[in-house]
């Protein structure tokens, strides 16, 4: 992420008084509602922004920890750790995702939401290779991210993979659930400064669960 970025997303969650890109991500929730998923306890959000997913993970009772270089975005999740009474359940780590080494085997449900774009082909290779190693034996990998498609949004520079690049790295995993889709948003843009601006995206989501140890 380009310190342009960084101060674009800081100016964003510091100027709004709820999260930025409102409810956590559909998928996520849907994720919670599986068998696959009612053991699984201890969770990393990797590009955790201003806490969507992450508040809704410790709330349904997830020890999280949340990566994130937006000093905004973290201060935003410290304040509704205060609010909504989850001290203990949420950490929070400023750093770079694009040098981040996560320790091995040491959660069970990691999930990247909409990130890869911000941080480029290699750092994105690095991320998966990371939260591979960092899931434990029968963890669960939650993937989403913007897909070329014309008539969509999508910003200049940014790495738009498509998701049989994301699953080559994911050999001998079991595929849970693979989904292509369009949605429609609102929120700030680069070129809108703080003013939300409706535009679409072309999504993929991907779920993976560890299964060779």
């Amino acid at each position: 992420m380009t310190d342009k970025t960084k101060k674009f997303y800081n100016r964003i969650y510091r100027n709004s008084k709820k999260s930025v890109f409102e409810n956590p991500e559909e998928e996520l929730l849907r994720l919670l509602r599986r068998k696959e998923a009612k053991t699984l306890k201890r969770g990393l959000d990797l590009g955790s922004g201003d806490g969507r997913n992450a508040l809704f993970l410790a709330k349904k009772g997830y020890d999280v920890d949340c990566i994130d270089n937006s000093i905004e975005g973290l201060r935003k999740i410290r304040n509704q750790i205060k609010n909504r009474k989850l001290k203990g359940k949420l950490h929070l780590i400023d750093a770079n995702l694009k040098n981040i080494v996560l320790e091995k085997e040491n959660y069970n449900l990691i999930i990247c939401v909409r990130t890869f774009h911000e941080i480029g082909k290699k750092a994105t290779q690095n991320i998966i290779k990371q939260m591979k190693n960092s899931t434990g034996a029968k963890g669960i990998n939650y993937l989403s991210f913007f897909i070329h498609r014309k008539g969509t949004y999508m910003k200049k520079n940014c790495y738009y993979p498509n998701e049989s690049e994301i699953l080559k790295q994911y050999t001998g995993w079991k595929i849970i659930r693979k989904i292509k889709c369009l949605e429609t948003h609102s929120h700030p843009l680069p070129e809108s400064c703080t003013k939300r601006i409706k535009h679409d995206h072309y999504i993929c989501h991907l779920i993976l669960k560890e299964i060779e140890r």
